[in-house]
């Protein structure tokens, strides 16, 4: 009767806020893009300019996601005289700058870098119409930018795509247990904008993306050898429009059959007084338990018992003598069945989880993850953490005990204190 591990779904959804890209913006793009004044442009005299940005805005239309960053250009153009240099025309024209792009992963979980466009809002006249040379000026810049960007993302894909089929070390939850995750499935929620209000810090649009992997958690000695699993490459994500915001998890705890039975012996050895536990026998239905009556009632009896969790302890739940005879007998093996289900119980390494502790117990496990995320400006939060009944296995290699929980993981923005977008509208001075 080999062990049969439950499933485990682990979801974490991402969300990145609007006011947070533009604080990233304002950090390595000053309001003033560029600037110069009376350069030279030939027969046409000198030319003065001022481009200033806007605030960026996340949108999504018909399925196409994209973020737009205003520009406002202020352009004027003079004529040397003597000392002076003498105005003959200005204009003022908007541009928008485009980001689109697919928000869905690749089947090795590559994510294609967004396109650039540049978008004529206000056209500029001095004399002629030039838009056609700003055009063309931004196009050249756009595509460098592009350029740099491709490479961005290919080296983050490259990394993204190595992480998902190499291996990775088991979590040491309890002490002296590890526990590997076999992944067998991968659903992916597409990037898309969602106005999140409620329960949200800051409010407002937020870029998000949900992930959920949907495997077994195996448990085994950290010293030991990792189980055998199907494999270590992740499977290619599947794209769901919805996933489920919580994580269900089944974690795996094994009870040697021999810390088994020395419990029992160490702990019903004196409560049965002159009757003494003889075996403990192990079976897909329960514990079977052998005791050798003393006095009067000498023999031996078989009592059967489930298995159950209470309280974080490991107990026997309604021993029940097998065959019983003669009415004092009868009597008596129900005195001893009592005995059994009161007097022993076994200390679990997963009692602090039972005990309302769990939450404190999943951050320490993923500290290891905020600490790199956070040099990343990323923070995961657990949240709605809540232990569920625990389950039990029998096993030929002992008890394995599930212990249950549902919370939410969600990764974010780490919130800088006093962080606000410092961006200004475009046209404002």
């Amino acid at each position: 009767m080999p062990v049969q591990y439950p499933t485990s779904q682990l979801t974490i959804i991402g969300q990145l806020s609007e006011r947070w890209l533009n604080a990233q913006l304002d950090e390595h793009l000053p309001i003033i893009v560029a600037e110069e004044k009376e350069r030279p442009i030939g027969v046409a005299g000198r030319a003065s300019y001022r481009i200033k940005r806007g605030s960026l805005s996340i949108e999504q239309h018909a399925g196409v996601l994209f973020a737009t960053l205003p520009l406002a250009l202020d352009i004027s153009v003079c004529k040397p005289f003597g000392s002076g240099c003498f105005q003959y025309g200005s204009c003022t024209p908007r541009l928008d700058i485009e980001m689109l792009w697919d928000g869905d992963l690749s089947a090795n979980y590559e994510l294609k870098s967004p396109n650039l466009a540049a978008i004529t809002r206000e056209r500029c006249r001095i004399g002629i119409d030039v838009t056609p040379q700003i055009e063309s000026t931004a196009r050249s810049e756009l595509a460098k930018i592009q350029r740099r960007l491709d490479r961005t993302f290919s080296q983050v894909d490259e990394s993204v795509a190595t992480w998902a089929i190499e291996s990775h070390p088991p979590l040491g939850v309890w002490p002296e247990q590890c526990v590997s995750w076999s992944v067998t499935g991968v659903r992916q929620r597409p990037l898309r904008v969602e106005n999140l209000d409620k329960d949200t810090d800051p409010p407002g649009k937020h870029l998000t993306v949900g992930l959920q992997a949907t495997g077994q958690l195996a448990v085994f000695e950290c010293q030991g050898t990792l189980p055998t699993s199907p494999g270590h490459s992740l499977p290619a994500p599947r794209i769901t429009q919805t996933l489920p915001s919580a994580s269900q998890v089944q974690v795996p705890e094994r009870v040697s059959v021999e810390s088994l039975r020395t419990a029992l012996h160490e702990q019903l050895d004196a409560a049965l007084g002159s009757h003494r536990l003889r075996q403990v026998q192990l079976a897909s239905d329960g514990v079977y338990l052998e005791l050798e009556l003393g006095g009067a009632e000498c023999g031996l009896a078989w009592f059967k018992a489930q298995l159950r969790v209470v309280g974080g302890d490991l107990r026997l739940h309604q021993p029940l003598a097998l065959s019983p005879s003669r009415a004092a007998r009868k009597q008596l093996l129900s005195q001893l069945s009592a005995t059994l289900s009161e007097r022993f119980s076994l200390p679990l390494l997963g009692s602090p989880w039972i005990k309302g502790e769990g939450k404190r117990w999943l951050k320490d496990l993923i500290a290891p993850a905020q600490a790199q995320l956070t040099q990343q400006d990323l923070n995961i939060a657990v949240t709605k953490f809540q232990a569920k009944s625990a389950s039990v296995q029998v096993a030929t290699d002992g008890i394995y005990v599930f212990h249950a929980a549902s919370f939410q993981l969600r990764l974010s923005a780490a919130q800088r204190r006093n962080e606000r977008s410092s961006s200004l509208e475009v046209g404002s001075d």
